[in-house]
């Protein structure tokens, strides 16, 4: 069984996206930052597992968990987990700003860098989901925008860099 391991599931396209991978077929395990978000009742093929993405010893914590659970199976990688900041760019505190970055770009980065092993080894693929707002900026959402727009200068840098690893971006 191919298996899709999906940050920020909790809600909104993750949650989504848990639905939709499992109506073809897929595993899936599905990261949540709070614990409280983990359902009581298992279901075949989907597990869950606590993940904030800004924790880089709960993510070798999941990374371990995963490759125990899957022993060899197909993973990919969705990397959905993400917040908005809003407010003017003039007004912001730096503080805002960086943890904007911290969960849109850095977060992602770090579970990316863990997990691209696994991914690799397995023959899966890694999806970023990134915004419109990755693609033009909407006002009072410039930190938002900014991180969106990394993620989209890093997601095509990566795709270059495993274009010949087997593994697509």
């Amino acid at each position: 069984m191919h298996w899709a391991i999906i940050t920020g599931a909790s809600s909104g396209i993750g949650k989504d996206s848990i639905r939709a991978l499992r109506a073809n077929g897929m595993g899936v395990i599905a990261c949540v930052r709070n614990p409280a978000d983990i359902p009581v009742k298992a279901e075949q093929g989907l597990q869950y597992l606590r993940l904030d993405i800004t924790n880089p010893e709960l993510i070798r914590a999941a990374v371990a968990e995963v490759t125990r659970l899957l022993n060899g199976a197909r993973v990919s990688l969705v990397n959905n987990a993400g917040s908005a900041v809003a407010g003017p760019v003039e007004g912001l505190s730096m503080e805002r700003w960086r943890e904007q970055f911290d969960v849109n770009l850095f977060g992602m980065i770090q579970v990316t860098q863990a997990f691209l092993p696994l991914v690799r080894k397995t023959g899966g693929r890694i999806v970023n989901v990134s915004s419109i707002s990755g693609i033009f900026a909407s006002p009072y959402l410039g930190a938002y925008a900014a991180s969106k727009f990394a993620v989209e200068a890093m997601s095509d840098a990566l795709r270059r860099e495993l274009v010949n690893s087997g593994v697509k971006v």
